[in-house]
């Protein structure tokens, strides 16, 4: 943003320059020979017939024109960034929301079946361990996916924070 108000304002300075800078003098004497005093006014106006500036002028707007392109093709490359950061939230959320409501609760109680009918004596010991250890897999693999969806939101968060505040405007 810097550097396009840079080029913004060096391009304003080159179209200034083409209007040429008046120079007035004032010339105050004494005629010696008829005692008399005199006073000149003069105004000097260069006239830009050859050299109006327009190589400076075409240079300064392409300048700007490239920090346009520049400024607009990062701001594209975040956008997208961000566009597939916040679709990976979403699919680590939907993932997370499955072992919340539907697997995790599914697991507990199978183990607490098995542990009842080990309890009982009506299952052995490898069936319950057995059983522990899928729960176990199932609680890992949930901490996992909470773990890469808080990457992901931290990401998201980083990428909008990145974002210009200011949209870029068309010229």
């Amino acid at each position: 943003l810097a550097e396009i108000r840079f080029h913004e304002a060096v391009t304003a300075q080159a179209h200034a320059e083409r209007i040429p800078d008046a120079t007035i003098t004032v010339l105050y004497r004494r005629l010696t020979e008829t005692n008399q005093d005199t006073a000149d006014v003069g105004i000097l106006l260069p006239l830009p017939l050859f050299d109006r500036r327009e190589g400076r002028i075409q240079e300064t707007a392409a300048d700007a024109s490239r920090a346009y392109a520049q400024r607009a093709a990062t701001e594209n490359e975040l956008l997208g960034q961000l566009r597939r950061a916040y679709e990976s939230l979403l699919t680590y959320y939907r993932q997370a929301e499955t072992y919340q409501k539907t697997i995790l609760p599914k697991t507990d109680r199978s183990l607490e079946l098995v542990r009842t009918a080990y309890e009982g004596g009506e299952v052995s010991i490898l069936e319950l361990l057995d059983t522990q250890r899928q729960s176990n897999i199932a609680h890992a693999a949930y901490l996992d996916v909470l773990s890469k969806l808080m990457q992901k939101w931290l990401e998201v968060e980083h990428l909008v924070q990145s974002q210009p505040t200011k949209p870029l405007s068309v010229r």
